[in-house]
């Protein structure tokens, strides 16, 4: 189930190659409608290259939260085990981090054995993110939780003008309840 209050969504499948189904939207059967269309593929999968160019999509996108959610066993790699994206994982990683762009995670496969998970809550963990690891029967529950964690952050945004030397900034949020 996608919640309604997100802005706008866009859906992107990749393999060894990216392919917009959707583009950024509001339209909820829209977004649905794209997912359903999803086909797998035994190709390889370039993840570096297809968080790279959602990310940079995003840019363009203007102002505010923006985040990606990865469905993927972790593996960039063709089929015969060799890497398979143009962009490396550090410069994935820098480009989220510069962008402000969390990437969650969920490790998917058939075979919970072949999931890259340690990468995959790596690369949660460095950009703000979160990881979860689902079989496809519990998939709807993983893309739940991670929704529901990416509902709770809050960005908080300042420009500070510091003295020189060692500065100390304290943030407090107070709630109506």
């Amino acid at each position: 189930q996608i919640d309604k209050s997100y802005k706008d969504i866009a859906v992107i499948q990749f393999d060894e190659s990216t392919k917009l189904l959707q583009d950024f939207t509001s339209n909820i059967s829209a977004v649905s409608y794209a997912i359903d269309q999803y086909q797998a593929s035994n190709k390889g999968t370039c993840i570096y290259d297809a968080a790279y160019t959602t990310i940079e999509a995003m840019a363009k996108q203007g102002d505010g939260r923006h985040a990606v959610i990865l469905f993927t066993d972790g593996k960039d790699e063709v089929a015969n085990g060799q890497p398979c994206s143009q962009h490396r994982y550090q410069e994935l990683i820098d480009l989220a981090m510069k962008s402000q762009v969390p990437i969650s995670t969920i490790g998917l496969s058939t075979k919970e054995a072949n999931i890259n998970a340690v990468e995959l809550q790596a690369m949660a963990s460095s950009t703000g993110g979160f990881s979860a690891i689902a079989s496809k029967d519990d998939l709807g529950a993983a893309f739940s939780r991670i929704m529901t964690a990416l509902k709770a952050q809050w960005m908080a945004e300042a420009i500070i003008y510091p003295l020189n030397g060692a500065n100390n900034a304290v943030l407090t949020v107070t709630f109506k309840d």
